[in-house]
């Protein structure tokens, strides 16, 4: 049986609509537990070749392994959006994964 395809969005169409993103470790972390509760955060991963090129994230979900940093949204993603991309080639993601 084929699995459900989890609809996704580009990272710049959610900094436009559920924005500002911020890197979670720049927050406070009150109100990233906040965040975390209200389901308005992701995961962001990086390649598998650089370290430091977020290339996919997934709302949501905490990681683990190839975590490159945890991002969270001003506003809720609607709950059927799972997955962001859109992020190597956009300035904006380069910015907050990789802010020194």
């Amino acid at each position: 049986m084929p699995t459900p395809k989890t609809p996704v969005i580009r990272f710049s169409t959610l900094s436009r609509k559920y924005g500002p993103v911020v890197r979670a470790d720049k927050m406070p972390d009150a109100e990233w537990q906040k965040a975390v509760a209200e389901g308005r955060f992701a995961t962001v991963y990086h390649a598998e070749n650089n370290w430091c090129e977020p290339v996919v994230a997934v709302i949501r979900r905490h990681g683990c392994v190839n975590t490159l940093c945890k991002l969270a949204f001003a506003k809720p993603v609607p709950p059927d959006v799972g997955t962001v991309v859109g992020m190597r080639n956009n300035d904006e993601a380069w910015s907050l994964c990789n802010p020194e």
